[in-house]
């Protein structure tokens, strides 16, 4: 989310069952006019600004080209970090951001995006967090991303399914929500 798509020879890794979902959704998010290789940034800073550019592509592409304007509003206040260095608190604080623009706008015509893109962060964040907090934010990864699951938009519930079916998201090895990952500082410790 807010990350370039996969290309052709990402698929291999998907099994038959999921490919028609990305193949559904890599056509809605067909690159436009231009480079299609994203020139990689000299600083953090770079990397925000082409970040947020792909969001409000992702989201038109998805939700459709109406809803344009108010992507772009709401990820000009995103606060987007170009890294989050293995911390909770960068995904959380995205997470939360979305939360914000639901709670103060709530007709949004990015609510579908917005629910999936949060439950993306929040399992962000349970991969990052420690013991104390996984609980809770598996709570909320599961509550969020049942709304995606269900959702009336066919991409946002095949990327929803396909987000459940990620070993991971952010930080490999950290384990998945529901799973017991026995390693010290991880999940729960013997």
């Amino acid at each position: 989310m807010g990350s370039p798509a996969p290309s052709g020879s990402d698929l291999s890794r998907y099994p038959p069952w999921r490919l028609q979902c990305l193949r559904m959704y890599l056509a809605a998010v067909a690159p436009g006019p231009g480079p299609s290789t994203p020139r990689v940034a000299a600083s953090a800073e770079e990397a925000v600004p082409p970040r947020k550019n792909r969001l409000v592509e992702q989201m038109a592409a998805i939700l459709g080209p109406e809803v344009r304007a108010e992507a772009a509003a709401f990820v000009a206040e995103l606060p987007l970090a170009a890294e989050w260095e293995g911390a909770v608190e960068g995904p959380l604080r995205e997470a939360n951001h979305a939360d914000g623009w639901l709670k103060r706008n709530p007709g949004s015509s990015l609510a579908p995006f917005l629910l999936l893109f949060k439950a993306h962060r929040l399992r962000a964040a349970y991969e990052a967090g420690g013991t104390e907090i996984r609980p809770l934010l598996e709570e909320a990864y599961r509550e969020t991303l049942r709304v995606s699951e269900t959702s009336p938009n066919p991409l946002i519930r095949c990327l929803a399914e396909d987000l459940e079916a990620q070993p991971f998201v952010y930080l490999p090895g950290r384990g998945r929500p529901g799973e017991v990952i026995r390693k010290r500082g991880y999940g729960h410790d013997p």
